[in-house]
């Protein structure tokens, strides 16, 4: 029985997976979500054009209202692979993907480009250049943001910001002063 349910399982998540379309991408800039504008994609559209042209290196945005549950990580890589994003003998394509609804953001990263662009670098990129606009509801900002850092990074003159320490270097010993008022008034 156990077998059975699992069986079941399995065969319910993989039909789920399968019920999102991979979309064929026709632009640099691809909003399926309508956020942007029509000047706002044309500002995109060239900028990472002519960064193509220069560098060879291929950013693409995409931004659709929802995955539908689909796992980002996945649906990344498929839309890059469906799409050949990057020449062939460089694999150095980028997708940038927004799934505004979801708040999910991820920067999908071709083989020939993750030596300047970890996941590390990636994840601060989103955190640090994108999401503080998002926040305040400036897509076009944020996305700038994130391409002009991508781009950056790609040359290698993006840097993420350090790490913030912890400022206080008595934080245990405030524990420690509690715990032990504690004992001794009990």
């Amino acid at each position: 029985m156990k077998k059975i349910f699992l069986f079941i399982l399995i065969l319910w998540q993989v039909n789920s997976f399968a019920q999102v379309e991979i979309p064929t991408l026709k632009n640099w800039a691809n909003d399926f979500s309508n956020t942007l504008n029509g000047s706002e994609l044309n500002y995109l559209n060239n900028d990472l054009k002519q960064f193509a042209d220069s560098t060879s290196n291929q950013v693409v945005l995409l931004m659709i209202p929802t995955l539908n549950d689909y796992p980002i990580e996945m649906f990344a890589y498929e839309t890059a692979t469906k799409n050949k994003i990057g020449t062939k003998e460089n694999n150095n394509g980028i997708l940038f993907i927004i799934a505004k609804n979801d708040k999910k953001l991820r920067i999908e990263v071709g083989y020939g480009l993750e030596g300047a662009l970890p996941d590390a670098l990636c994840g601060s990129i989103l955190r640090n250049e994108v999401r503080p606009y998002f926040k305040q509801g400036e897509y076009f900002e944020g996305i700038k943001a994130g391409i002009n850092a991508i781009k950056a990074a790609t040359v290698g003159e993006y840097k993420a910001p350090p790490k913030e320490k912890n400022k206080s270097k008595f934080k245990g010993f405030s524990s420690f002063i509690i715990i032990i008022i504690f004992i001794i008034i009990s």
